[in-house]
């Protein structure tokens, strides 16, 4: 990831605008649908082999073409455009602002459930991969959160009485 085009952010004092790379996820008549992933390093956190905790956060936005500009797209990440958006508009939304981390190594904490379930999507997995995401946790994570659970038997009376509930995964399951 490091001296990534995905990092760049080039002001233009004349123009009052910037130019910043996201992934397009689609492209409709008055709009650009786009996916900012958005990295913030996690502190006090270490790791064996150096590798730097962060925190990820996914953000689809659209952008008004009346007001942005698509430039082209990004060398040797697939998916990735370079847009000329006002900048009053990038620091108006804090969606829009790039927060990537500029480290050889990264590994994500657990991010939000929302978070999770956009793991599913190929458009999305396709963005991660372009941030230099480890992308095995990522299916690891997606696999776990929504893969089948045995489902626990109702307690009989008398085992009810002799135990206590307890909850996970959004269920109560009964034990001793």
């Amino acid at each position: 990831m490091e001296n990534s085009p995905l990092l760049i952010t080039d002001y233009n004092p004349d123009t009052k605008t910037i130019d910043v790379a996201y992934y397009l996820l689609g492209d409709k008549p008055n709009t650009f649908q786009i996916i900012n992933i958005q990295e913030s390093e996690k502190k006090n956190a270490i790791w064996a082999d150096g590798s730097t905790d962060y925190f990820m956060k996914i953000q689809t936005e659209s952008l008004p073409k009346k007001y942005v500009e698509l430039v082209g797209p990004v060398e040797g990440v697939d998916g990735y455009h370079i847009f000329r958006i006002p900048y009053w508009m990038y620091k108006k939304d804090p969606n829009l602002q790039i927060k990537r981390l500029n480290v050889p190594k990264k590994r994500f904490s657990k991010p939000k459930e929302e978070d999770v379930r956009l793991f599913g999507k190929q458009e999305y997995l396709k963005a991660l991969e372009g941030t230099g995401t480890d992308m095995k946790k990522v299916r690891a994570m997606y696999d776990f959160a929504f893969s089948p659970r045995p489902e626990t038997p109702e307690p009989t009376p008398v085992e009810k009485v002799n135990s206590r509930p307890f909850r996970s995964y959004g269920k109560t399951y009964w034990g001793d």
